[in-house]
């Protein structure tokens, strides 16, 4: 899933050749400036630029992007791939989509291409934005590759891969290791794994038409007709165009400036999107595009933004709590949200204030459902892997959400897009941080089914976070564990990385569980079935998975087996509970199943209820736990939180083994032998404490100042 979608897209036909390019525009139609990012070697087509796109769109630029000749959506002609015929191809797509003057930006090979359009079309070009390119004569081993490129290599290693032999023998091979040649930087398996995949969608072929082709103009030779702004950006360990490239543009365009990323590498905008974006947007013009309000700093209320993880309502339950206890040691601190649907309208609903900003939000519950299958299976982590773009576009929106307002304390209940891109941008912290969690650490898959390649991504995430931490340990002012260091799996991180009770012990706080309702309150059985028209006699089962449609194989599943267990239990009526991204509609008819449409507070609904049926989440398996309920629960496949910390944290608290049950398990015949157990075997947990969220509260309260008394002095006349 994409963080932002095009508002136009479609072909348009070079008339010099009729070769067809793939374009899309995205950002505000009356959009007055325009920025064309330019492919690059057609090695790789227009995700390229996927950390671009969003941030500029939905800061009123308009942004046009296109797939080069021979990859993507762009016609593969045999031949013409001169740079004459790409730069042809630029001014065809700016021509239809009818681009009058805007910034270009170039990308390695897209920095011979920028420079070639601002000579025959000056009027056209605004700015130049120049990364990761260079000039001729560079002394380097990709242009001493290029002059033995038809020779037979003395072996397929380095840089004699880049060579036609081995293209033409394993092109698959030239790709993997070149793309570790763009994005050196420690920790890049996302960026690799990306380009690589988008150069697999191209051949060899392709590539040495283009390598055979020529017709590049000389880029220091243009440089001296070209008198508009330019940024150079380089990354002073780039491996393939070594950064004396970027001295000598600096030196050859008369209005440049140049911008050089110590230890960065080839790819400045896919590995560094957060520096890259702003130093183009600072090089283009910041604009204020709304009113602004600055308070002087004595006059400032203050304020906390919030932000609410939109994976499970959970969190957002959890966190309200925590907002009413800082309120009653803050009492006149003002809670913004920064949320998502579904969260975003829970919170409204319950007369907290949503941030403006929240619509820029990108979907990560839509992301993550796009990943769920029919057998209710989800790879988490690599789901949440594949979110970068979402991740990198909603951390944009907090930027902006926080330096618009000034906060005495920012609040993050596991919003991974701010912790990611803070972390490798300590920067921008402005105020206090706080880091709520209650899963720490990554693993691959349910441990069993993954490959070495998700175990060693998942090893690399875990060292590149440990790493962070240990290099800005003041970076987070608070690192919250909800819960208890018995309730973390005793697993490692990785090899020779520590254990995740071991590393959390010395990086986090444990504030035991936030428990945000009084099961006492509930133990009336008669009151909460009036409340619910439920009826009065028999006994009722409550199927739930959650708030997001990530378990509506499961609730099918139940249903599905619902006439075996009615065949036991006669007396027994299942309501199915549905949730803000939960249609019940389409779900069957079966005897003795109701539907329920959302259910404000569901375990108000669970406490009424004889027996559950649930998804393998923390919050509503706890919540059963808290209210000492019966139940089972289906943990989803391959999601390592569901399988592994929730798993450990229920048997910590007394839920039997024989209460969970994996999905490809799942007959009826296993389903109501489960619940025939439920509703006869004692139920005996360890009792939830209720303090968990005074205990954050009071982990937060300090960081954000109390007092309330104002000293006034008496202005009086003094002489001298």
């Amino acid at each position: 899933m994409r963080a932002i979608e095009p508002r136009e897209s479609g072909y348009t036909v070079n008339p010099e050749d009729g070769v067809r390019l793939f374009f899309e525009v995205f950002g505000p139609v009356d959009a007055d400036r325009t920025i064309v990012f330019l492919p690059t070697w057609n090695l790789i087509h227009s995700r390229q630029w996927k950390f671009q796109v969003p941030y500029f769109a939905q800061r009123g630029f308009r942004v046009v992007t296109y797939d080069p000749r021979g990859n993507g959506k762009s016609d593969r002609p045999n031949s013409r791939y001169a740079g004459t015929d790409l730069c042809s191809d630029a001014l065809t797509v700016c021509d239809t989509i009818g681009v009058e003057t805007a910034t270009f930006v170039g990308l390695s090979q897209g920095v011979m291409l920028a420079p070639m359009i601002a000579v025959r079309r000056p009027e056209l070009v605004e700015r130049l934005v120049l990364n990761g390119g260079g000039a001729r004569g560079i002394d380097c081993d990709l242009f001493r590759a290029q002059q033995t490129f038809y020779e037979v290599p003395p072996d397929r290693e380095g840089w004699h891969k880049f060579n036609v032999h081995h293209w033409r023998e394993d092109y698959p091979d030239f790709v993997e290791w070149f793309m570790r040649m763009c994005v050196t930087e420690p920790h890049s398996t996302k960026a690799v794994e990306d380009t690589v995949n988008w150069a697999l969608e191209t051949t060899s072929d392709v590539l040495l038409a283009g390598r055979e082709a020529g017709g590049w103009d000389d880029t220091v030779e243009n440089a001296a007709h070209i008198h508009c702004p330019v940024l150079i950006i380089h990354g002073v360990e780039d491996a393939v165009i070594p950064v004396e490239g970027a001295h000598r543009l600096h030196d050859a365009f008369p209005d440049s400036r140049m911008v050089l990323i110590e230890a960065g590498g080839h790819n400045t905008g896919a590995r560094d999107p957060v520096k890259f974006n702003e130093l183009i947007h600072d090089f283009i013009g910041r604009e204020m595009t709304r009113e602004l309000n600055w308070p002087r700093a004595l006059q400032r209320p203050r304020r906390a933004l919030f932000v609410s993880s939109p994976i499970g309502l959970g969190h957002a339950q959890r966190d309200l709590d925590i907002a009413h206890e800082l309120r009653q040691l803050v009492p006149d601190l003002q809670i913004d949200w920064l949320a998502q649907h579904p969260v975003s309208t829970f919170l409204e609903e319950r007369g907290e204030h949503i941030h403006q900003m929240s619509d820029r939000l990108a979907s990560e519950s839509e992301h993550i459902e796009s990943w769920v299958t029919d057998d209710h299976t989800i790879n988490v982590f690599m789901s949440i892997r594949d979110m970068d773009e979402i991740l990198a576009a909603n951390f944009f929106v907090f930027l902006d959400a926080v330096r618009e307002t000034p906060y005495d304390v920012w609040i993050c209940d596991e919003a991974w897009d701010v912790d990611r891109f803070l972390l490798e941008n300590p920067e921008h912290k402005t105020a206090p941080y706080v880091w709520l969690t209650d899963v720490v650490g990554y693993l691959p898959g349910d441990g069993e089914t993954a490959t070495d390649w998700e175990r060693h991504v998942a090893t690399d995430y875990n060292a590149e976070l440990i790493n962070q931490i240990d290099r800005y340990p003041a970076l987070r002012d608070r690192s919250l564990y909800i819960g208890e260091r018995d309730d973390m799996p005793n697993l490692p991180m990785g090899p020779d990385l520590p254990t995740i009770p071991e590393w959390t012990a010395q990086t986090h706080e444990f504030t035991g569980y936030i428990r945000y309702f009084d099961p006492d309150s509930l133990s009336d059985h008669t009151e909460l079935r009036r409340r619910f028209e439920l009826p009065d006699e028999g006994r009722i089962a409550v199927a739930s998975s959650g708030g997001t449609s990530v378990g509506n194989a499961l609730l099918r599943r139940i249903i599905e087996s619902w006439p075996a267990v009615k065949a036991d239990h006669p007396d027994l009526q299942l309501v199915v509970v549905g949730g803000p991204r939960v249609d019940l509609a389409d779900f069957p008819h079966v005897d003795g199943v109701a539907y329920r449409g959302y259910v404000r507070n569901l375990y108000e609904l669970l406490a009424a209820s004889d027996v559950a049926l649930v998804q393998g989440g923390l919050s509503t398996t706890m919540e059963l736990v808290t209210l000492g309920k019966p139940f089972i629960y289906f943990p989803l496949q391959e999601h390592y939180e569901q399988q592994h910390h929730v798993a450990h944290r229920l048997e910590r608290y007394g839920v039997p083994e024989w209460a969970r049950i994996q999905f490809p398990d799942a007959t009826p015949e296993v389903i109501t032998s489960r619940v025939s157990r439920a509703l006869s075997d004692p139920v005996d947990y360890r009792p939830v404490d209720g303090h968990g969220a005074r205990l954050v509260a009071e982990r937060i309260a300090p960081l954000i100042s109390t007092a309330t008394a104002e000293i006034q002095v008496e202005s009086s006349k003094v002489s001298v």
